[in-house]
């Protein structure tokens, strides 16, 4: 459910398509200026964007107002960053994650786990999304609508801390205990390294052998 006091500047940047995986981060908390310790040193034109991104009007030239709208949206990505660590933010995740919203692993042995968004760091324009998968441990490139999407938003621990405090949703299964037997007309195929053939080998004069 929408805040009704969140800026009319987060709802409409919560309705384009690319940025489904985030959750609505509370007006208080938004709002809170001390959430914003530290993020001036990654976001040009920090308090104008802050002011902008808080629902107040922005005076300036078309170019100005757009490079603000840049700012903010930045600064949106690194206060969820944070805010997904919260009681809270991990809450609104999981209910993204329930639907898998995330998306699913696409192992077959991972029986279709919900993905979650992770990262490789924590710094902006260092690294770009990728899935986690909790049950595989594999990481996953993201569907090209989000690809562009700067890792630090989502940041490297949020993954983790989800899976340690919402286990019952994750997959218990292992893929790493199941592996796929491949069979040739019931019979199992060997699957380790087979020496060189002969020369006159013919499979007519071939037998098969069950192995036990």
């Amino acid at each position: 459910m929408m805040d009704k006091d969140i800026p009319g500047f987060v709802v409409d940047f919560l309705k384009e398509a690319q940025n489904k995986y985030f959750v609505q981060i509370d007006s208080g908390y938004l709002k809170d200026v001390f959430n914003t310790t530290g993020l001036e040193h990654y976001v040009h034109g920090f308090e104008d964007a802050y002011r902008l991104l808080c629902g107040e009007k922005i005076a300036g030239s078309d170019e100005y107002l757009t490079f603000c709208n840049e700012g903010a949206r930045e600064l949106y990505g690194l206060l969820h960053s944070r805010y997904i660590m919260t009681e809270m933010g991990v809450f609104k995740a999981k209910e993204k994650y329930k639907t898998h919203e995330f998306g699913e692993c696409p192992r077959f042995f991972c029986n279709k786990t919900g993905l979650l968004p992770c990262s490789l760091s924590d710094i902006p324009n260092e690294t770009k999304l990728v899935m986690y998968c909790p049950s595989c441990k594999h990481m996953y490139s993201p569907p090209k609508v989000f690809s562009q999407i700067d890792g630090a938003y989502f940041g490297k621990s949020f993954a983790h801390l989800f899976v340690m405090t919402n286990p019952d949703l994750v997959t218990k299964t292992n893929p790493q205990q199941i592996k796929y037997q491949p069979s040739l007309f019931g019979f199992k195929m060997y699957t380790g390294e087979i020496s060189k053939l002969p020369s006159n080998f013919s499979p007519k004069k071939s037998f098969f052998t069950k192995i036990q």
